[in-house]
């Protein structure tokens, strides 16, 4: 049935059926981010690059990038202030940095969720007193105390690093995901989007530049040391995470560039 195969399929089945099917189709783009997840407004380059390179609606467990007020924290971590980044007011917006935004934030929120501790204490400003504690300093001594277990901070950052590379080799070995999959709903490239709910409603943003994005994409694969032409994770970039054998099962199958 599709009423309980997702709202994607849903939509897909009944905008061939319904006189006003394609209406419905053009309304679920608009209020969907991407691949049929539920509609979580974007209004920063960070997350909407977060979306676009993950499988579901990310943002309920990453607020860190919704932190206007603390652009020393974001410096502390080598990350732009978010007003760079922003889409809300587009003549202030620079697509050149937001790639390290996400990449913290992806790495930061697998570590939190696996560790776990609280969304809301676990954001790039909290516990920031440099150079006796930031949020980092704070997982590795969380970690050592509750587990007995030596982890500095450096390891701790790899571990997360380590955990998003794993959930994307995933994806690209069971879903054939590639970079043409790591991308938004077309509403977002072509008019500014206003938020229909929640405490962001009638928030306008965007739109967002596609060739902008492209390129933003292209620094974000070279970051995470993945191939920019098919966002795979390359072997070099496994290996050096300890995740050999998840390259050797890639280079099987013929998904490892």
């Amino acid at each position: 049935s599709p009423y309980a195969e997702g709202a994607a399929r849903f939509t897909e089945y009944f905008g061939k059926k319904l006189v006003s099917g394609e209406k419905l189709v053009d309304l679920y783009k608009e209020l969907y981010t991407a691949y049929g997840y539920a509609f979580h407004h974007v209004d920063n380059l960070g997350s909407a690059l977060h979306w676009a390179t993950d499988t579901r609606d990310p943002v309920d467990s990453c607020h860190e990038y919704k932190n206007p007020s603390a652009p020393e924290a974001n410096e502390h971590f080598g990350l732009p202030p978010y007003d760079n980044y922003q889409i809300i007011n587009l003549s202030k917006t620079i697509y050149e940095g937001a790639e390290r935004v996400t990449a913290w934030v992806q790495d930061n929120q697998c570590l939190k969720n696996s560790l776990p501790v609280c969304e809301f204490w676990s954001m790039i400003p909290s516990f920031y007193n440099p150079p006796q504690m930031d949020l980092r300093i704070f997982e590795s001594s969380l970690l050592s105390a509750v587990t007995g277990l030596d982890v500095d901070v450096d390891k701790l950052a790899m571990a997360g690093e380590r955990i998003w590379n794993l959930r994307r080799a995933i994806m690209v070995k069971r879903e054939n995901r590639t970079r043409e999959n790591d991308t938004l709903n077309e509403p977002y490239f072509k008019k500014a989007i206003t938020c229909p709910a929640g405490s962001a409603t009638g928030l306008v943003n965007g739109p967002i530049d596609k060739a902008k994005f492209e390129a933003l994409k292209d620094r974000y694969y070279e970051l995470r040391g993945w191939d920019v032409n098919t966002g795979w994770p390359t072997r070099a970039k496994l290996e050096e995470l300890g995740l050999k054998d998840v390259a050797d099962e890639l280079a099987s199958v013929g998904k490892l560039p």
